[in-house]
């Protein structure tokens, strides 16, 4: 029988949280789930692991190894083997709440194609809910404008085939340059304001670290630009003014960098009607007044 979820896991040298992010997944609610791993050359124990909750759960999950080449690549290879209609993914060293695919999957069974929900960020022992977006209802140029705030792969369940035409590139920031251009292309997405996925920041994790991978988030807003919906062009591009703004903030040590970027799209972001009503309202500073 053809699963109605497949969940992809990209595996990198974490052994530590492999098994009870794996157990999480086995151990859903909704029948007739496969889990497939993707061991990304990881130098661990957790091939071991996999091994292991292979053995034990055989129905359930599918191993691949692949060399290092990261989570883009590891995230492809398994939407190429799933066998569902609908994707979702789980980052290794996270964990899910067990009725989260049974929630999800029952907004796509209603039509949608692109579902979020809302998910608990962990750090050391501290918990904090983070929502993605106020109400019920979502409004898909809204969604659009605010996605890069919570552009990760693993609270989401996707139908499959709009990755037909978008798949993750290599490099850092992968979710960033995929996850709303995919949103851009979704006929009927879907938010569930309920708290399903534990994201557990860990040190040493490339949101936390200070060196030039961080600048991988430039490839990032030139594919948002060039290779989104032209029906969001408008709202994708407000997405990347206010990434640039975020990161600015985030990681001031490469501002030189960001404002590279930024003065080289200055036409185009000096034109959209988002960027120029946030100023005015207040809302946004103008990067280029010290021009």
């Amino acid at each position: 029988m053809k699963p109605k979820v497949s969940v992809i896991v990209p595996v990198y040298n974490t052994e530590k949280y492999l098994e009870k992010c794996i157990e999480s997944l086995v151990n859903q609610t909704l029948e007739n789930i496969e889990i497939i791993i993707i061991n990304d050359g990881s130098t661990d124990n957790s091939q071991r692991i996999i091994d292991r909750l292979q053995e034990k759960y055989p129905s359930k999950i599918i191993t691949l190894y692949t060399e290092n080449k990261g989570p883009g690549n590891a995230r492809n290879y398994g939407i190429k083997m799933a066998r569902a209609r609908y994707v979702g993914f789980a980052d290794s060293d996270d964990f899910v709440d067990q009725e989260m695919f049974k929630k999800l999957y029952k907004l796509a069974k209603q039509g949608h194609d692109f579902i979020m929900c809302d998910y608990v960020e962990i750090k050391n022992t501290r918990k904090k809910v983070y929502k993605g977006f106020r109400g019920k209802q979502l409004d898909q140029k809204q969604a659009v404008m605010h996605i890069t705030k919570a552009a990760f792969s693993w609270n989401k369940l996707i139908k499959k085939s709009l990755f037909k035409s978008t798949l993750y590139p290599d490099g850092w920031y992968e979710d960033l340059a995929t996850i709303p251009l995919l949103l851009t292309n979704a006929k009927s997405p879907a938010y569930l304001n309920k708290p399903l996925y534990y994201y557990n920041i860990r040190s040493g994790s490339i949101t936390k670290s200070n060196d030039l991978k961080t600048l991988g988030v430039i490839q990032a807003w030139k594919r948002l630009l060039t290779e989104g919906n032209p029906r969001y062009q408008q709202e994708l591009e407000y997405a990347v003014a206010k990434n640039i703004y975020s990161f600015l903030k985030f990681k001031p040590e490469f501002t030189e960098q960001f404002m590279d970027f930024a003065k080289k799209h200055k036409d185009i972001l000096l034109k959209n009607t988002y960027y120029k009503e946030a100023i005015k309202r207040g809302k946004l500073r103008n990067l280029f007044t010290s021009d």
